[in-house]
Parts: C-alpha cells; sequence; structure tokens
C-alpha cells in the first residue's frame, strides 16, 4: 500500500518516521510489516524508497506516481484522498 496521510498529518512527520525506520532497517535480516508477507530487508528498502520519494513528492505540491506495483484502483483512491489533504492545507 502507498502511504495514507490524514488531513491533519504533516508530510514533514512522515518522512521523520521513514528516516527512523531507515535506521532500523540498518540492523534488521527481514520485516514483518503489519499485514502481508514478511519482506526481506533489500526489498523493504526498496519500497521504503518508494515511500520517500511519493510523499517527498506531495510535499512538494506535485502528483507524484505511484510505484508500479501499487498502482491498482484502490491505491488510485488512496492517492486521490492524499492529494486533496496535501491540497486542502
Amino acid at each position: 500500500e502507498i502511504p495514507s496521510l490524514a488531513a491533519d498529518a504533516r508530510w514533514e512527520d512522515y518522512l521523520a518516521s521513514l528516516d527512523l525506520l531507515e535506521r532500523l532497517l540498518m540492523r534488521a535480516r527481514c520485516v514483518v510489516p503489519g499485514h502481508g508477507w514478511p519482506l526481506d530487508v533489500a526489498r523493504a528498502r526498496t519500497i521504503l524508497t518508494e515511500d520517500r520519494a511519493y510523499v517527498a513528492g506531495l510535499g512538494r505540491g506535485d502528483d507524484p506516481p505511484l510505484p508500479r506495483q501499487r498502482a491498482n484502483a484502490s491505491q488510485q483512491r488512496q492517492h486521490g484522498a492524499n492529494l486533496a489533504a496535501v491540497r486542502a492545507r
């Protein structure tokens, strides 16, 4: 799933959370997400990099592309909600 930004959330805080996660990944052998299958560290880093680019793009006021593997209809709807939340500020 792509990041989900609430209307009152700050994208800068989301990026800070990703920075913390990146530091934790340095010591990890695998990542067990809240849902889905366990990830190896390489895949977790890829997702983190994609999420950071996506959130940073929203913060700049861009309409960032969704990662190809996460560009399904439900994620397109979430992307629309994220755009609306960021632009409402």
